[in-house]
């Protein structure tokens, strides 16, 4: 019964306390054997929803980039078109000509804004080009903006044929540890695999950078993946080990 007991503690409410021994431990084995029974239900309860949340939120994500893509994409151009044209027609004001050099500058900054909120809300390429070439995308950007980080990458091919949800969990997962490390670890190298074991996919990226405050290794974007992990019934850990950063993943491929 302690043994039941312990594994209850440890969230495994599949194995069940066999009913033996003098009637009062019989009864308290049914009716800790019920107990695992009401919270395996909940547990499930639980996952289903946090599961759905996810996908809600992923479909929000998708709203907003479209929004963003469809709306806000068109009056930049028109913005940057109008400039144009005037610094093109104006007479040669040397007042006016530096105000619509500002003008598109500014333009241009608001452009790659969008379009960096845009790959984070929204990886497009995932449907279209598969997980794999998807993050070797990822990191061409990566690479463009840290010239000097050498990143080394291995991914099984077999994730392209992955669920959506899984498929973008693991791409955001990386997404983000890779983000981290860019802003954050002023590191020299970063490795990054990703890979099917078993009924499991796994994720690991590490880097050699400066680590993290050990009162608080969890910002916003991290805390973000956690809670998206655990609610696909995975497991999602951050920590320092022989002078190197990790993040680590785990999904069930059948939850």
């Amino acid at each position: 019964m302690g043994e039941g007991l312990t594994r209850m503690r440890t969230g495994d409410y599949e194995h069940l306390i066999g009913p033996s021994g003098p009637p009062e431990i019989r009864r308290s084995s049914e009716e800790a054997n019920e107990l695992a029974r009401t919270l395996s239900r909940l547990s499930q309860d639980n996952r289903t929803l946090l599961r759905k949340i996810v996908s809600l939120q992923d479909d929000e994500r998708r709203d907003i980039a479209r929004d963003l893509h469809d709306e806000l994409g068109p009056l930049l151009f028109g913005i940057r078109a109008n400039a144009v044209a005037l610094q093109d027609d104006a007479p040669q004001d040397r007042k006016l000509e530096a105000s619509v050099e500002a003008v598109l500058e500014s333009v241009e900054a608001l452009q790659l804004a969008n379009r960096r909120i845009l790959d984070r809300l929204r990886p497009l390429h995932i449907r279209e080009l598969g997980l794999e070439k998807s993050i070797q995308t990822l990191l061409q950007y990566a690479r463009s903006q840290a010239p000097g980080l050498e990143i080394t990458l291995r991914i099984d091919p077999r994730l392209n044929a992955i669920d959506g949800l899984l498929s973008e969990t693991a791409y955001r997962v990386i997404q983000e540890g890779t983000t981290n490390v860019l802003r954050h670890a002023n590191a020299g190298a970063m490795n990054i695999e990703a890979a099917i074991e078993g009924h499991e996919i796994a994720v690991e990226i590490s880097d050699d950078g400066a680590g993290f405050p050990s009162d608080q290794p969890f910002g916003r974007g991290l805390t973000g993946m956690h809670e998206r992990v655990r609610a696909l019934s995975g497991t999602f850990e951050f920590k320092r080990e022989n002078g190197r950063t990790y993040i680590r993943c785990r999904l069930p491929v059948s939850v």
